[in-house]
């Protein structure tokens, strides 16, 4: 699935990019599902943001907003989120020096043509796919192979035979993989040992209780940390929200 957050507060401006964005994804072929939402401020985005970070692929940020400016925005986000594409809509406001910083994919003027928005759209959209792609891995279940967005794993547990893969959106996917084999290849993709049954996604943590014994993960879930691996839990999880 591609999320993609619209803020702007202008209705009209909202149906517009809509459109915009439906047609780009028909021209394309997407064969994702597309989730659109929408926020009329700032703020909203970025407490939306803060609360979890990964939520939105792409984000298409009015610049005139009733609050906190949108450029103001963009730069609270891209401090939450490094990856995120972001594209800034305006009618009359151009780039200057300074915007640069907000490593802006597109910046879209509402009044250009309705081909270049759609053309604009089309770019946005393939980039999310292209760098989606190097995101995945493909599982082995007992209906064949499916391929897994690897931000929607939360965490992966043990089974007597293979293990299970817990996703943000709550469901679990029993494949043949077993602990061990999935390490190799999510290791040096944000993904740790917390317990000799299970691995978890550094980015998927949003407290450490107990002094590091425990984690709770974003559906609330709590898992125990063992002692012979919490030290170098916490230090990657440390490491990876200081490169970020």
């Amino acid at each position: 699935m591609i999320r993609i957050a619209v803020c702007d507060d202008v209705k009209q401006d909202m149906e517009n990019i809509t459109k915009y964005i439906r047609i780009a994804e028909v021209k394309l072929r997407i064969k994702e599902k597309i989730e659109i939402a929408y926020y009329f401020s700032g703020e909203d985005i970025v407490a939306a943001v803060k609360e979890e970070p990964e939520k939105y692929h792409i984000i298409i940020m009015d610049v005139q907003l009733g609050g906190i400016t949108g450029k103001r925005a963009a730069r609270e986000i891209r401090k939450l989120n490094s990856d995120v594409i972001i594209c800034i809509m305006t009618r009359n406001d151009m780039p200057v020096p300074a915007d640069f910083r907000l490593n802006a994919y597109r910046y879209i003027m509402k009044d250009d043509s309705q081909e270049a928005i759609i053309r604009d759209m089309k770019s946005t959209l393939e980039e999310c796919c292209r760098l989606n792609s190097r995101k995945h891995i493909f599982l082995q279940t007992a209906q064949g192979s499916i391929r897994v967005n690897i931000r929607d794993i939360m965490y992966i547990s043990k089974l007597k035979r293979g293990s299970q893969v817990h996703l943000r959106d709550d469901s679990i996917i029993s494949v043949k993989e077993c602990v061990s084999e999935l390490q190799e290849k999510l290791g040096d993709m944000g993904f740790a040992m917390a317990h000799n049954s299970y691995m978890v996604n550094y980015s998927a943590v949003t407290a450490f209780i107990d002094h590091g014994k425990v984690v709770r993960v974003e559906n609330g879930e709590e898992l125990n940390v063992s002692k012979k691996y919490k030290d170098s839990f916490m230090r990657g999880h440390f490491k990876i929200n200081c490169r970020d």
